[in-house]
């Protein structure tokens, strides 16, 4: 979006602007009026140039910062009414015009110019800052939430994980106390879900196969609280196993896994 805004920000001022000054008669007033077109031309472009970087950032601040926006407008304003009443030459009296009485000022035809191109660029400017403006606050937006998700997750997984690998170690240091077969296959299986753990955490996606075989260590890990009376049933169909989904959906799986626990009568 900032390359985009860019590009329109040199359109307008290398093509758009100059061809509008172009349909003036610009080579009559620069032939007799030299520096003030010079210094018109310089206003306008600054005038642009201040709305897009600070006018309008600051119009989407805090309170004072939205006041000293307006005051650059304000002062935009003021500072072309200055230009745009410089009296260039003093038009010779139309015999037609005699017994004429004006009560309104004559605005000369450079003077209807300036106006009409500076609000040209003010409009303009605004446009494309508001669009600029509107894209970064999305952005940013959604920069929050994606940190707030983030957050939640890892408060979520400092208070589960203790709990867990302490039950899991208290039930593994069981198993080689009793000598049980299941000893060691078990702590393969802990093991090989704390390097999952440990690698998928700093990636975006990982695949449903691995996620999956996590899952199935997991229940694998958790069933060693049962006792030799319970049996756990787990069935896990998979469509497209490379899949690629978020990492640390265990939690989530589960809740659409539901393994099935039989109890025996």
């Amino acid at each position: 979006m900032t390359s985009l805004t860019r590009a329109i920000d040199l359109a307008f001022c290398l093509v758009v602007l100059p061809v509008m000054v172009g349909l003036l008669p610009i080579e009559r007033w620069l032939h007799h009026f030299t520096a003030y077109m010079l210094l018109s031309g310089v206003w306008l472009y600054v005038v642009y140039a201040v709305n897009r970087a600070l006018t309008i950032p600051l119009l989407f601040g805090s309170r004072r910062r939205k006041l000293v926006g307006v005051g650059l407008m304000v002062g935009s304003v003021v500072v072309t009414l200055i230009l745009s009443g410089i009296e260039l030459y003093v038009p010779q009296p139309n015999i037609h015009d005699e017994g004429i009485v004006r009560r309104l000022p004559q605005i000369r035809p450079y003077q209807q110019a300036l106006w009409a191109l500076f609000m040209m660029v003010e409009a303009f400017s605004f446009a494309v800052g508001l669009l600029a403006q509107s894209h970064k606050q999305k952005s940013r937006l959604r920069a929050a939430e994606a940190e707030r998700d983030k957050a939640e997750i890892e408060l979520y997984k400092a208070q589960i994980k203790p709990h867990f690998m302490f039950n899991t170690l208290n039930a593994l240091y069981g198993l080689f106390l009793t000598q049980s077969p299941h000893a060691l296959p078990s702590l393969e299986r802990f093991i090989a879900m704390m390097r999952y753990v440990h690698t998928s955490s700093g990636r975006d996606y990982v695949s449903l196969a691995d996620e999956t075989t996590y899952i199935r260590q997991y229940v694998a890990v958790q069933s060693l609280r049962l006792s030799d009376k319970t049996t756990v049933s787990l069935h896990i169909a998979i469509a497209h196993p490379e899949l690629a989904i978020p990492p640390c959906c265990s939690s989530a799986l589960l809740k659409t896994v539901s393994p099935t626990v039989f109890r025996p009568m």
